[in-house]
């Protein structure tokens, strides 16, 4: 739950989480460009258009909705076809 999104990249591995969620990406994507778009004005956006609205203005950032989020940095480029 939070107003905006606040990732952060935290490569010690001895970091233990407590009520927090943590992203680990399948592919060889740079930690730092994907916390850059985890907080993005996009993600705003798209947690403010599927989550619910908590009191305070509070989103939820769950696992649920994260899954669901594209951003096209990490996506190859399609060729155009006719």
């Amino acid at each position: 739950m939070n107003l905006a999104p606040h990732f952060y990249v935290i490569k010690d591995e001895k970091t233990s989480f407590n009520a927090a969620s943590c992203v680990k990406p399948k592919n060889d994507i740079d930690l730092y460009k994907l916390c850059e778009a985890l907080n993005s004005n996009l993600m705003e956006e798209y947690i403010s258009s599927v989550s619910k609205s908590y009191r305070g203005g509070y989103k939820s950032y769950v696992k649920s909705f994260l899954k669901d989020f594209a951003y096209s940095q990490f996506y190859k480029t399609q060729p155009i076809t006719y």
